[in-house]
C-alpha cells in the first residue's frame, strides 16, 4: 500500500473508530443513568480518579519514543513490555495496599472492593502497548479500530445486562474490565507479537529520555485543567462554571471528532517521513490546511448558530452559555494548529523543546486567569482564548523551524481559508436573518447554504483541499 494510501486508510479508521466509541459512549451513558442511581456514578467516579492518576505512570511515554524511533530492535520492545507489566503490577499493588486508607477517608461502602477491581485495568491495558506501537508503526490503525469497536460493543451489552440484574457499581466497573478484556485479546490476535525474554536497562534509557519529556508534558495539562476548574469554583458560583463546562463539551464534540482522527491518522506517517524535510513538508502543509478548513467550518457554524445550537439541544434555561460558546468556537480553531505542530516536535525528537512549551503555555495561561480572575467570568474565558492562540503562533514558529516552513509561510496558507469561510459564515447569516423560520428550518438551512457556498468557493480557488477532503471521507 502506498504511503498516502495509508494515510488516508488511517484517517478513516481513526474517525470511524472516534465516533463509534463517542456514539457508544453516549448511548451508554444514557442507559445505565436510567438504571443505576447518581450515587453509583458518584463512586465510580472516585474509584477512577486513582486508576487514571496511576495509569498515566505505566507508559511514561515508552510508548510515544517506541513509535519514532526508527529500527526497534525487538530486545527494546520485549524490554518495554516488561517494564510496562512490571510497572502495572506495582501500581496494582500500591492501590490494592492503599484501597482500605481511602475506603476510610471517603466513608464509601465497599470501596475498597471497587478499587482492587477496578485496578486490575492497570495490568490488563499494559499487555497491549506493543501492538498499539506495532500497527501505529505500520501505518495500519485499521487493526486498533477492528479490536477497540467490537471489545466497546460487547461491553456495552454486558454493563446494561449486569445493570439491569442489579449489579451496581460493579456493573460500571465490570463493563471497563470488560472492554479491556476484549480489546488486549483481539489485539494479540490480529497483531501477531510475543515479547522474549529479553529486559536491557541500557536499550530503555533512551526511551526514557524522549518519553519522559512527553509524559511530564502530558501530565501538566491534566494538573492544569483539573486546577483550572478549582479556581473558577472558588472565584465564581456554580452556575457560570457550569454554563462554561456545558459550553466547552459543546464545542469540543465535533471538533475533536476531526483532530482526533486526522491527527492520529496522519502522525505514523510522519514517523516515516522524519528524515526527509521535503516531503515531510509538503505532508504537513496538505493536512494542516485540509484540518484547518474543516474546524473553520465546524466553528463558524457553532459561532453564528450557537443560540439555535443551545436552544434545541439542552433548552432554553441554558441559554446563558451562548457567550462562552462563541469564544470557545474561535479558540476552537487553535486547536488543530497546536495538535499537528506539537506532533511535528515529537516526529523531529524534539521532546525537550515540546516539554519546555508546555511549561511556558501553562504558566502563562494561569497568570492570565490570576489577572483577570476580579473581572468576570467571560472577561476571563476570553484572556484564557487569547493566551492560547499566542501560544499556538510559537508553536507554529518552533515546528516550522525544523522543515524550512516559516511562520509567514504558514499564515499565508491557512489565513484564506478561514477568510472564505468566515465571510460565508457572516453574509449567510445575514441572508437568513430576513426569513422568519423556525429554529430547525433556520439551522437547517443556514448549514445547507453555508457549507455548499463554503465548498464552491474553495473548489474554485482552492480545488486540490477539496479533492483531498472528499478523498477521506469515501
Amino acid at each position: 500500500m502506498s504511503l498516502k494510501r495509508a494515510t488516508i486508510s488511517n484517517v478513516k479508521w481513526s474517525f470511524v473508530e472516534s465516533i463509534s466509541l463517542k456514539l457508544i459512549g453516549f448511548i451508554l451513558t444514557i442507559i445505565l443513568a436510567r438504571l443505576l442511581s447518581p450515587e453509583d456514578f458518584g463512586v465510580l467516579a472516585v474509584v477512577n480518579v486513582f486508576y487514571l492518576l496511576t495509569n498515566s505512570f505505566i507508559d511514561g511515554g515508552l510508548k510515544d519514543a517506541l513509535i519514532r524511533k526508527q529500527g526497534a530492535t525487538d530486545a527494546e520492545y520485549s524490554s518495554v513490555f516488561w517494564m510496562n507489566l512490571i510497572l502495572a503490577i506495582l501500581f496494582y499493588l500500591i492501590l490494592f495496599t492503599a484501597a482500605p486508607i481511602i475506603q476510610d477517608f471517603y466513608g464509601y461502602e465497599n470501596l475498597t472492593f471497587f478499587i482492587r477491581l477496578q485496578a486490575l485495568s492497570l495490568i490488563i491495558d499494559s499487555l497491549a502497548l506493543i501492538q498499539i506501537v506495532k500497527s501505529v508503526k505500520d501505518l495500519n490503525l485499521k487493526k486498533v479500530s477492528q479490536a477497540r469497536i467490537p471489545a466497546s460493543l460487547i461491553s456495552f451489552i454486558v454493563g446494561i445486562l449486569m445493570a439491569y440484574m442489579g449489579f451496581g457499581v460493579v456493573a460500571l466497573i465490570t463493563q471497563q474490565l470488560v472492554n479491556s478484556a476484549l480489546y488486549v485479546t483481539i489485539l494479540w490476535f490480529r497483531v501477531k507479537y510475543i515479547p522474549s525474554m529479553d529486559f536491557s536497562w541500557r536499550l530503555l534509557m533512551p526511551l526514557y529520555g524522549f518519553g519522559l519529556k512527553l509524559f511530564i508534558a502530558g501530565y501538566l495539562n491534566r494538573i492544569y485543567v483539573q486546577s483550572m476548574n478549582l479556581i473558577f469554583a472558588k472565584f465564581y458560583s456554580p452556575a457560570p462554571l457550569g454554563l462554561y463546562t456545558k459550553a466547552k463539551n459543546l464545542q469540543l464534540t465535533p471538533s475533536s471528532l476531526v483532530i482526533d482522527s486526522i491527527a492520529s491518522g496522519i502522525y505514523p506517517t510522519m514517523v516515516k517521513l522524519q528524515d526527509d524535510n521535503s516531503k515531510l513538508k509538503a505532508f504537513y502543509v496538505k493536512n494542516i490546511q485540509i484540518t484547518f478548513a474543516l474546524i473553520c467550518g465546524i466553528s463558524t457554524l457553532m459561532y453564528f448558530q450557537a443560540e439555535i445550537i443551545v436552544s434545541m439541544l439542552l433548552g432554553n434555561k441554558w441559554l446563558d452559555m451562548v457567550p462562552f460558546l462563541k469564544v470557545l468556537a474561535i479558540g476552537g480553531l487553535f486547536m488543530p494548529l497546536t495538535q499537528i505542530n506539537r506532533n511535528m516536535l515529537k516526529v523531529k525528537g524534539l521532546a525537550g523543546l515540546y516539554l519546555k512549551l508546555e511549561v511556558i503555555r501553562k504558566v502563562m495561561l494561569i497568570a492570565l486567569i490570576f489577572f483577570f480572575i476580579n473581572y468576570s467570568f467571560i472577561t476571563t474565558i476570553i484572556a484564557i482564548t487569547c493566551g492560547g492562540a499566542l501560544m499556538t503562533i510559537i508553536d507554529m514558529h518552533f515546528a516550522g523551524l525544523k522543515i524550512k516552513y516559516t511562520l509567514i509561510e504558514q499564515l499565508v496558507d491557512i489565513l484564506p481559508y478561514f477568510i472564505i469561510i468566515f465571510s460565508v459564515g457572516l453574509f449567510t447569516n445575514y441572508l437568513i436573518g430576513f426569513a422568519q423560520l423556525n429554529e430547525i428550518y433556520q439551522l437547517g438551512l443556514f448549514s445547507m447554504t453555508f457549507f455548499v457556498l463554503s465548498a464552491l468557493i474553495i473548489f474554485f480557488l482552492k480545488r486540490k483541499i477539496i479533492n483531498e477532503i472528499i478523498l477521506l471521507f469515501k
